[in-house]
């Protein structure tokens, strides 16, 4: 069955999460997190497709 992921306002001030998302610009370390999490099931688990549903929501580079 399908469940519904809400992002809760305390998630923002996850201290170790806003420290990536500083040392590392652009990269977007909090949004990319939220996408994994809304994708993974009840127990943390997806099924990893590099090129699959994530690159709807997270830019694939070419090269």
């Amino acid at each position: 069955m399908a469940r519904i992921r809400t992002v809760k306002p305390a998630f923002l001030r996850h201290e170790k999460l806003q420290d990536l998302e500083h040392e590392n610009p652009g990269q977007y370390i909090m949004i990319v997190f939220m996408g994994l999490w809304m994708l993974a099931d009840s127990k943390g688990r997806f099924e990893y497709k590099p090129r699959g549903r994530p690159s709807t929501w997270i830019r694939i580079e070419t090269y």
